[in-house]
């Protein structure tokens, strides 16, 4: 009886489907890749530090677009590979165009080796930026912005032979100023 049922219903939607009009939606697909420093005053090792990210995503419009983000980033030797949900949204003008774009996601600290002493775990992070693009040519188009990264992240140490009253649990937040340079394709 069940699969007469689902028989029937994919019958009818089949109808449904072929009986109207269907029309296709082009999707706008646009990718950011960018390379560039961040820097705090607060980090006496390396107070400035790599970051590289590429952004993905759907353009909607002239306007605006949103994606995914992901990257790689290193805190005084600490590697962080950040995955955010990102937009952008920009005033188009003819050459030059002003825009901003956010970040929120998760840090993690995949590329980080992992002992029974020493381990890091990651965190929330979340990227604001405002910068500018500019054409060179129809198909040229490049990026400046500057902005603001906030990550959380953890660094867990334990003692094996003192036992578990040896785990103990420092959690930093890293606030870094980043000056990104990039392409659109």
């Amino acid at each position: 009886m069940g699969w007469k049922c689902n028989m029937l219903a994919a019958a009818m939607v089949g109808m449904a489907a072929v009986g109207s009009p269907l029309l296709g939606q082009t999707i706008n697909y646009t990718n950011e890749t960018e390379i560039g420093v961040m820097w705090s005053e607060a980090n006496f090792f390396s107070p400035v530090a790599a970051t590289v990210q590429t952004f993905h995503g759907v353009q909607f419009g002239r306007v605006l677009s949103m994606g995914l983000t992901a990257g790689i980033d290193e805190y005084f030797g600490l590697h962080v590979v950040p995955i955010a949900v990102g937009s952008r949204a920009a005033l188009p003008r003819k050459r030059v165009s002003p825009y901003l774009g956010v970040e929120v996601g998760y840090g993690f600290t995949w590329l980080e080796k992992k002992t029974s002493g020493e381990w890091y775990d990651g965190g929330t992070v979340f990227n604001p930026t405002i910068g500018l693009r500019w054409k060179v040519s129809d198909k040229d188009r490049y990026l400046i912005n500057i902005g603001y990264k906030r990550q959380a992240v953890a660094k867990h140490t334990a003692d094996t032979v003192w036992g578990p009253g040896s785990f103990q649990t420092a959690a930093y937040t890293l606030n870094r100023m980043t000056v990104r340079f990039g392409m659109i394709f």
